[in-house]
């Protein structure tokens, strides 16, 4: 009797670690005439034992109840976590007074009536996902990477960056490496969305909403966003990735030590972890509750016999 059970029962366990996206198996045992059968031996996350005393009504309350408890318990647990490091792709200085020249690799903000710089600064989805993957492990279908925070830094010791700009997204579609004052891609003369230079007050070819605003250090020599979990965040899960816009937000004096830096003292960290995907799915939990329902009606015509 017992064993015309175990596909419903084999049925349900494996629609509840379908949904909760995790590998707990449920014990289950049933009682019948003082004989006592397990139904599932390959580690548990609780032991269900249903009798012939209100047998239904207890399954489906216990089910439900495993489910919930199994679902919390995968996602408070994360893999792994770590602080990931990594480069942006592209530095790329503005320059008011070099209007038409080439992109340069240099972080640059500044705000002189006569000589302008803005930098925008461009990481890749893939570079993003690339470092995750170096540093955190590859994922599971079932896993994600989920950014606890994002950090820029700009400056070093040897070089510093002092200036408190502003972070903004693009808008323009721009060459991340070849892009000029002048020019939203140099080589292939193609000017910015203003028609002209670039657009020096937002809302054309950078968004005037500021992402972050940039904090001195305690050292005193580099700036640092610590706002950009949520916009990396949208990145590594699949969202337009326009690369980032900065302006100065004061007047930085011409030759005043600390308005630039060198494009390699520009860096990203990383508070990272790889986290458990939430699958409930209404319809497969429908069908399980549907398999219990066919246990307690197989029960009810066994217990006549």
């Amino acid at each position: 009797m017992v064993q015309k059970f175990i596909p419903v029962i084999q049925y349900i366990s494996a629609e509840i670690m379908y949904i909760i996206g995790c590998k707990f198996t449920i014990h289950i045992i049933y009682v019948h005439n003082e004989e006592k059968q397990s139904l599932a031996n390959t580690g548990s996350l609780g032991v269900v034992v249903f009798g012939k005393v209100n047998g239904e009504k207890i399954m489906m309350k216990t089910i439900k109840t495993l489910i919930v408890s199994a679902a919390l318990l995968c996602g408070a647990a994360p893999s792994q976590a770590a602080i990931v490091t990594l480069s942006p792709d592209n530095v790329n200085r503005l320059n008011e007074f070099n209007p038409a020249t080439d992109s340069d690799s240099v972080f640059s903000t500044r705000q002189q009536l006569t000589n302008k710089q803005y930098t925008t600064l461009f990481t890749s989805t893939a570079s993003f996902n690339a470092a995750l993957l170096a540093q955190l492990g590859p994922l599971a279908a079932n896993q994600k990477y989920q950014i606890d925070s994002a950090t820029l830094t700009a400056g070093s010791a040897g070089d510093d960056y002092t200036v408190l700009s502003r972070a903004h997204l693009m808008i323009t579609s721009y060459d991340p490496g070849d892009a000029t004052w002048n020019e939203a891609d140099n080589s292939a003369n193609t000017v910015w969305g203003t028609g002209s230079s670039i657009d020096q007050t937002g809302g054309t070819d950078w968004n005037s909403t500021t992402i972050d605003t940039g904090v001195l250090d305690g050292g005193g020599f580099s700036v640092s966003w610590s706002n950009f979990g949520p916009t990396v965040q949208s990145w590594i899960d699949g969202g337009s990735n326009p690369g980032l816009f900065f302006e100065d937000i004061g007047n930085t004096v011409l030759g005043s030590p600390g308005h630039q830096t060198s494009g390699s003292n520009v860096s990203w960290t990383l508070d990272a972890q790889i986290v458990l995907i939430p699958t409930p799915e209404p319809s497969s939990l429908g069908l399980i509750l549907l398999g219990a329902g066919l246990l307690s009606k197989t029960r009810k015509r066994k217990s006549v016999l």
